[in-house]
């Protein structure tokens, strides 16, 4: 459905699912920087109307997700911390084509590989995390 050629291995779900404060704080992260892609393509592509549009809900949309994170952190008593960054999502975007329009269509194909893995990721947490409460909110 996603269109994923792989799935996620077994042991990423052990692993986060014995760690929802490290999980919860990848997630904010990941909200925050989805809404900044939406936000830098906005302002990159000016006179592309309807990619600034769509862009301009998304950002909206992500910063509302990156909302719910947050408060989900702070009712469990965990705090926001730095951001170490994603080697998978860095590796991605080293493989953007600096020219136009390869550029602009390099970078939306990016952040959809990313969001399909994430959705993918946030399924598997509503299916397998023991906590009730944080299988209802990945799903």
């Amino acid at each position: 459905m996603l269109g994923l050629h792989s799935e996620t291995h077994p042991d990423w779900i052990r692993a986060a699912s014995a760690d929802a404060e490290s999980v919860l704080i990848d997630h904010a992260h990941c909200e925050k920087k989805a809404a900044a892609m939406a936000i830098s393509l906005l302002n990159r592509y000016p006179e592309k109307r309807e990619l600034v549009e769509e862009m301009a809900d998304l950002a909206q949309e992500e910063m509302s997700h990156f909302r719910m994170v947050l408060q989900k952190l702070y009712e469990r008593g965990f705090a926001l911390r730095s951001d170490p960054g994603d080697a998978y999502a860095q590796q991605l975007h080293q493989l953007i084509r600096k020219q136009e329009p390869e550029r602009l269509l390099d970078t939306l194909i990016v952040s959809s590989l990313i969001e399909a893995r994430s959705c993918e990721r946030f399924r598997l947490l509503s299916l397998a995390v023991e906590d009730l409460d944080l299988r209802q909110f990945y799903h």
